[in-house]
């Protein structure tokens, strides 16, 4: 078997998804025009691939090896097994829209499930358990993600922070230490300050965790575990939104591995946020009988 059939994935589409910020200009160009269209591009020549995606015919070939197939036809046919068993009907208007809008989300999820290593969630959920401290760094919109995340770990009795101030990120980074985690949370893997933050973390020995959809980014190479998701880049600039929450979901299933490997422990902290929840909740209940 020739090296370029050795990797092709059975899973077209999602490949494609994932490896999208990866890619060089032309053949991201390309690979959106694809998922874009998928039943049409299905039967174009590589004339018309490189007509759609504005790439030249070379790039068409060569994205098709890239993609582990042998050449277009190859390519063609594990896309046409694919497409016969998700064709969905198009609906059109404010139905439409919402159909856009959920199926990108839900193929956000599936995919990352699909993408998802399992041996390295129980490898990070045992390195948060035994850590010391937990530093969780991210910007623009990873930002929520990383304060639920931390707000979640929190919860389950894990000695975790998050800053939202950029400064305060870097400062934090550089004080981590040898048995502590870096938790990154980041879509492109080149955010700035989260690069930055990773960096400061690792020269500080601390073990670096992160959550990302770009597999093959040079953050992603650095860091000890890396946690790939999964996005659906679709019309409407829906990527944004499908790629949060499918970090939502790896940080959810996260949780439950740090839950399932350490019961006793993490129940006992549940326990504890319960009862002061409740109190609280008490307090509330008895200034407002009281006006």
């Amino acid at each position: 078997m020739s090296p370029t059939t050795r990797s092709a994935p059975h899973d077209v589409l999602t490949s494609m998804r994932s490896r999208l910020t990866d890619m060089n200009p032309a053949e991201a160009r390309l690979a959106r025009s694809i998922l874009n269209d998928p039943q049409t591009a299905l039967g174009a020549s590589v004339e018309l691939l490189a007509a759609a995606g504005e790439v030249s015919t070379a790039t068409v070939i060569r994205f098709c090896r890239n993609m582990g197939f042998e050449g277009l036809r190859d390519f063609r046919l594990a896309l046409g097994v694919q497409l016969s068993s998700v064709a969905r009907p198009q609906v059109p208007g404010t139905a439409g829209i919402a159909q856009q809008v959920l199926s990108a989300n839900i193929q956000a999820l599936q995919d990352t499930v699909a993408l998802l290593d399992t041996a390295k969630v129980e490898q990070a959920a045992s390195r948060l358990l035994e850590a010391r401290q937990i530093g969780a760094f991210a910007s623009g919109l990873s930002a929520p993600i990383a304060m639920d995340a931390a707000h979640r770990l929190s919860r389950l009795g894990l000695p975790v922070h998050y800053h939202m101030e950029s400064y305060a990120q870097r400062i934090r980074a550089s004080q981590l230490g040898a048995g502590d985690v870096a938790l990154l949370i980041t879509h492109s893997a080149r955010t700035v300050l989260t690069a930055e933050c990773a960096r400061l973390a690792r020269e500080a020995g601390a073990l670096t965790l992160l959550i990302t959809s770009a597999a093959r980014s040079p953050m992603a190479a650095e860091v000890d575990i890396t946690l790939i998701t999964a996005t659906m880049e679709a019309e409407r600039s829906q990527e944004a939104v499908s790629s949060r929450l499918a970090h939502l979901a790896v940080v959810d299933i996260l949780c439950a591995e740090v839950q399932e490997q350490a019961p006793e422990r993490t129940s006992a902290a549940l326990s504890r946020v319960r009862e002061v929840e409740t109190g609280r909740s008490e307090t509330v209940k008895r200034r407002s009988s009281a006006h």
